[in-house]
């Protein structure tokens, strides 16, 4: 049992046998498994008991909720000093531009926008890392765990777009300092397909292509969708924050020596094309 859970099915660390994985039949439903696994009871598998998954997976990893504990006070704290950044970002308003309550943002700038970004997927992070792989069944892994993770990862697509916008905009805005309209389109579909795509597809991963016999499962098909549509955003972002940030980083400088105040732009202008490319 050991090695077909383990090895044969190629999803064990010393996974090297000639089983395909999608072929793979759990033994009991995730997250449950044999009492006596791993960790539970004596170290090891001498005591693992055949027909018998009355415990977690979490049960059977040493310390699994105490790293739940651990990451959900890390994922909360960005999401604390978004929170203060945004109530200063208030309070150096003009009284008139100011927000009767901080948190409740009226035709927010980029920055803002940026932030409340931050509250949301720090939310969602910290959701999510109350059972951060899914092994102790306090979140339910098709519904509100795979919600979290969607937003995890459109949250910061959607805050690259932003970016790109504003890029886009500063050299091609003109007079009217809005973003041409094809930058408009692309910046908008690209958001809004991220999080239709993370979401949708992300739950019936666990619903579609017999996914749903086995808990825990997830569609190939599905998955690839995902995964596809993600590196066409990212790639196409990754271009076009390459292009629109070398042409401000040329505007800038107009030929001369690189100022202090133009190298830290350039800095900033690279983390987020830095961070495109890593997602990508």
């Amino acid at each position: 049992m050991i090695n077909y859970v383990c090895k044969d099915n190629l999803m064990g660390p010393n996974g090297n046998g000639n089983y395909p994985m999608w072929d793979y039949v759990p033994i009991c439903d995730f997250p449950f498994i044999n009492k006596g696994w791993n960790h539970d009871g004596h170290p090891g598998f001498d005591d693992v008991v055949f027909n018998d998954c009355s415990i977690t997976l979490s049960q059977a990893i040493d310390g699994y909720d105490s790293m739940c504990v651990m990451m959900v006070i890390f994922a909360f704290i960005p999401t604390l000093f978004s929170c203060i950044f945004l109530q200063m970002v208030n309070e150096k308003k003009k009284p008139k531009d100011k927000n009767k309550y901080w948190f409740m943002v009226k035709k927010p700038n980029i920055t803002e926008q940026l932030l409340v970004l931050g509250v949301f997927l720090g939310i969602a992070h910290t959701v999510r890392c109350i059972d951060v792989l899914g092994y102790a069944g306090r979140l339910q892994i098709d519904t509100i765990y795979t919600c979290c993770t969607a937003f995890c990862i459109s949250c910061p697509v959607h805050g690259g777009f932003l970016l790109l916008r504003s890029w886009i905009t500063i050299v091609d805005g003109g007079k009217s300092k809005r973003p041409p309209k094809w930058a408009a389109i692309y910046c908008a579909a690209g958001i809004y397909l991220t999080y239709l795509t993370e979401i949708g597809a992300g739950l019936m991963e666990y619903r579609f292509q017999g996914a749903e016999e086995n808990v825990g499962a997830i569609s190939g098909q599905m998955n690839s969708i995902k995964m596809m549509t993600g590196t066409f955003w990212l790639g196409s972002m990754t271009i076009l924050m390459g292009r629109y940030g070398r042409r401000i980083s040329t505007q800038l400088s107009g030929g001369k020596e690189a100022s202090p105040q133009l190298l830290k732009i350039r800095k900033m202008c690279r983390i987020p094309l830095c961070y495109a490319v890593w997602a990508l």
